[in-house]
């Protein structure tokens, strides 16, 4: 693994907007998901998603985090989470609220860098086939 390969990197979807209140004049919270991994020199890394979705005055948020060990072999990483959290509140329905522990299972990946308009970015695809781009930040 070279060093440049290291650091944050981010997938970003979703329209940004949100909905407007015409009787209050305010704007809910954006809508969106932001997914990113963290990698570090010692071999470990961080990942953290965010998705949020807003319709009228409610706001239902979603935050996983979990942090593992990687393990870099030519064109393939193992990812090998350990403990990690999953958080989800809803604004309008406080009674769904809730925060527990996680264990995610281990992931292999391909990956390779790219550059194109947007920046660098690692572009990973699954055991199924199933594939992501992040870009670096």
């Amino acid at each position: 693994r070279r060093s440049s390969d290291l650091g944050e990197w981010q997938a970003r979807r979703g329209s940004g907007s949100s909905y407007y209140n015409p009787n209050s004049g305010s704007y809910g919270a954006p809508n969106g998901t932001i997914d990113s991994y963290k990698f570090f020199a010692d071999g470990t890394y961080e990942h953290a998603m965010l998705m949020q979705n807003s319709l009228y005055n409610c706001t239902i948020r979603v935050f996983g985090r979990e942090t593992g060990r990687t393990l870099v072999n030519g064109d393939t990483i193992a990812i090998m989470p350990g403990p990690g959290t999953f958080e989800y509140t809803d604004t309008c329905r406080s009674q769904m609220n809730s925060k527990k522990s996680t264990q995610m299972e281990k992931k292999k990946w391909q990956w390779q860098i790219r550059r194109d308009e947007y920046g660098t970015k690692l572009c990973v695809r699954d055991e199924t086939g199933a594939s992501a781009c992040y870009y670096r930040q």
